[in-house]
């Protein structure tokens, strides 16, 4: 999973540097609730903390 989710953000530097700000935009709110997802998931005791920096 962290490799397909390393490989979303390769797609997303793919994407900017020709130019696709939009979709980068919206490829970094899917690949961000999935970042949070795994993380509620799998240890509770730090998915707020997580939540918090994930979202800055």
């Amino acid at each position: 999973m962290v490799i397909a989710l390393r490989a979303e953000l390769q797609n997303i530097l793919y994407n900017l540097k020709y130019e696709k700000l939009e979709k980068s935009i919206d490829d970094v709110h899917s690949v961000t609730a999935k970042y949070l997802k795994i993380a509620g998931e799998g240890n509770q005791s730090i998915a707020g903390t997580l939540t918090k920096f994930v979202g800055e």
